[in-house]
């Protein structure tokens, strides 16, 4: 298995864990708005926007090492469901972490 392709799952994995990180702050700043709480609204604000700050930086990660295979496997286009069909050794793995990223 290429390093790319280990380093691909291991970004969509992080990327995964900081959406849920997402999320969470999310339904911390709905809560607090709902009772009103300025400060933990602030706070979770806050936490919103770095979570979508590793977000973004996860997802420049991810294109780039799409880019270095897709050059790789000489192919134009390459998704992960594509990924997965030229590796069929970790298919199940990719599309369960594309599918869960969804």
């Amino acid at each position: 298995m290429s390093r790319q392709l280990c380093e691909l799952e291991t970004v969509l994995q992080q990327m995964i864990v900081e959406h849920r990180r997402l999320l969470a702050h999310v339904e911390k700043h709905e809560a607090a708005m709902k009772s009103f709480d300025l400060k933990a609204m602030d706070d979770a604000a806050r936490l919103q926007e770095t979570s979508r700050q590793r977000i973004a930086v996860l997802e420049q990660r991810r294109r780039l090492l799409a880019l270095e295979l897709a050059k790789g496997m000489s192919v134009q286009e390459l998704t992960i469901r594509k990924i997965a069909e030229l590796n069929p050794g970790r298919s199940d793995v990719l599309l369960r972490l594309g599918a869960e990223l969804k």
